[in-house]
């Protein structure tokens, strides 16, 4: 990997996604602030762009030119994954730098930033099921009733997704020029889940001839953002690559999963009960063209995957589907989704005046501004109210006497904290709690039911353990020979 200008500009992207400024750059690569900055410019040494390479888990021998192939490796600090197919431009790292700093504008300036994260932070990240693809698509759409329940709409089209993206969930929607072969679309996610954007390609022909495709691609990047285990202290970028079939791979039932996710968000099986009112299943191919071409303009959605979702619903048998899928579709009716023009800024960020100073092209120079940090606060704010959220709800439940459903919330937050890779905050949980204010029934149940988590969230269980032990004797019936007991059993 020789410096070039090419590669410069790729690693002081690499740098603006994981909100470093060069000090902390320098620290962590061991180079002087100097040499960083000679190599973010286009210049320096070969090792120093190799050092610099290794601390976002990248070699030298990952570069081909122009192209970065990217294997997931679960130490990189800023991790793409994608289809084992597709070779990544490295020029793309710009307009990724791009969607994150619009990711982390919104938390920094935005006053529904807190709501918004709320409601990402309701949908806990869980590992994708499986072996088989189908697995994956059933459990995608299991997610989607979730999330279309939040929003209070079972069954009706959703309308304008773009505007759903950003108002409800805080993530703001980029299109831009990307230069990857068949990249369609990106979704990226900060550090302990603090912001995420999603990216579309403005030079995707597809979507030029099928305005339709943007809603696929904004409701498949929503399940990567709500639902893909990440890793707190990193940024994750989900690269969607649909021009070369289906992904393969380690990441193709999570793949599996974000298709099934976006064909019941955007198709709902309660939506097309409604629709076809008890209709029979068409029987010959007018039929069935009829049924999709109905459901299509009514939920907005390309033919293909009409066709597919309507088959796995049980709404087209087999023969037909394939019949169906073998002949051309009509052109599609007008799209509700608005989006922005290719390079400007998001439409959410339209109304904060201060935002638009801030978006400017990347200076590799440049120091990380404030509202990195502020966004960074933004998170840690949100973590922090989420944990209010869930020990509130169990204490209000322990109050009403509901002892075994007050353990169950609380258990069952650890247990999805750890299940999307979120340690940090499954062991926030036992800090953050005060035992004075738990029924000694449900504090000892928590401490009893998560040693089997062992390693995973201590040495945070055993503090509160130690809490519990000291406060216990105050209670009622707990004598020190029950106390002995229970310490025993937690320990």
């Amino acid at each position: 990997m020789e410096p070039s200008k090419a590669t410069g500009t790729a690693i002081a992207s690499l740098r603006q996604l994981r909100g470093l400024s060069l000090s902390e750059c320098a620290n962590l690569s061991e180079l002087s602030v100097e040499q960083v900055s000679a190599v973010e410019s286009g210049g320096g040494r070969v090792e120093w762009v190799a050092a610099l390479a290794r601390q976002y888990g990248l070699a030298a021998e990952d570069f081909d030119g122009a192209l970065v192939k990217l294997n997931g490796d679960p130490l990189t600090t800023v991790f793409l994954f994608q289809s084992e197919a597709q070779s990544f431009d490295i020029e793309d790292l710009v307009p990724l730098e791009r969607a994150m700093r619009a990711a982390r504008l919104f938390a920094a300036f935005s006053p529904d930033v807190q709501a918004a994260g709320l409601r990402r932070r309701a949908f806990t990240a869980v590992a994708e099921s499986g072996p088989l693809s189908a697995d994956a698509a059933r459990q995608g759409h299991a997610l989607a009733r979730k999330v279309r329940a939040s929003l209070g709409l079972p069954e009706a089209p959703l309308g304008d997704l773009r505007l759903i993206l950003e108002e409800r969930f805080g993530i703001p929607v980029l299109v831009d020029s990307l230069q990857s072969p068949s990249l369609r679309a990106a979704a990226a996610l900060d550090a302990n889940r603090a912001c995420a954007a999603v990216l579309l390609a403005a030079n995707d022909i597809s979507r030029q001839q099928n305005p339709w495709l943007a809603r696929v691609y904004l409701a498949h990047e929503l399940c990567h953002i709500l639902f893909d285990p990440s890793t707190p202290g990193r940024v994750q970028i989900a690269l969607d690559d649909r021009g070369e079939g289906r992904a393969r791979g380690p990441y193709a039932l999570r793949e599996a999963r974000a298709r099934g996710f976006a064909a019941e968000l955007l198709l709902p099986k309660e939506g097309l009960i409604a629709l076809f009112k008890g209709q029979d299943p068409p029987s010959n191919l007018i039929e069935a063209r009829t049924r999709v071409e109905l459901a299509s303009q009514h939920f907005q959605t390309p033919g293909e995957i009409t066709i597919h979702h309507l088959s796995n619903m049980g709404f087209l048998d087999h023969d037909l589907k394939m019949n169906l899928l073998g002949h051309g579709f009509g052109a599609v009716g007008s799209d509700s989704t608005t989006l922005p023009a290719c390079g400007a800024l998001p439409l959410c960020l339209n109304d904060l005046p201060q935002v638009h100073p801030l978006w400017q092209p990347l200076s590799p120079a440049q120091p990380i501004p404030a509202y990195v940090t502020t966004a960074q606060r933004a998170a840690e704010e949100t973590l922090r109210r989420d944990l209010e959220r869930v020990i509130d709800a169990a204490i209000a439940k322990a109050k009403s006497g509901s002892f075994q459903e007050a353990t169950v919330q609380l258990v069952g937050y650890i247990e999805a904290q750890l299940m999307g890779s979120q340690a940090d905050q499954a062991r926030a949980v036992f800090d953050a709690i005060d035992v004075k204010t738990l029924p000694p029934q449900v504090a000892t149940s928590l401490g009893t039911l998560s040693q089997h988590y062992g390693a995973l969230v201590d040495p945070a269980r055993r503090r509160y353990v130690t809490r519990l032990l000291e406060v216990l004797p105050s209670f009622e019936g707990y004598d020190a020979a029950r106390v002995a007991k229970l310490a025993a059993r937690m320990r």
